[in-house]
């Protein structure tokens, strides 16, 4: 996954030219698990291939999905766990990076 970081964030981009949260997480999976997920995050959060797992048993590769901005209504972000409390995800501000589950 770390060959991505610093790819720039594009809306509904899922290519090396450009990334939104969720065609990283379709392209991640695709590569590296064989499994192919919608192209929403939205839609992967209710995909029946995925477990649900709480937040205390998180481990590497387990996708990570947030409620953002405004009117936190819904899923519109998406990320995969590595450890420690960090994630890597494609952030529209600065595109694929890690961040702080915090």
């Amino acid at each position: 996954m770390e060959k991505y970081l610093g790819i720039r964030y594009q809306r509904a981009g899922n290519s090396t030219k450009g990334f939104d949260c969720s065609g990283f997480v379709k392209q991640i999976y695709s590569e590296i698990f064989g499994i192919d997920l919608p192209h929403q995050s939205s839609e992967q959060n209710m995909s029946s291939v995925l477990t649900r797992v709480s937040s205390d048993e998180l481990t590497i590769g387990d996708l990570v999905f947030f409620s953002a901005g405004r009117n936190k209504k819904g899923i519109n972000h998406v990320g995969i766990y590595l450890s420690d409390g960090k994630f890597i995800h494609s952030a529209r501000s600065k595109g694929v990076v890690v961040s702080n589950l915090e």
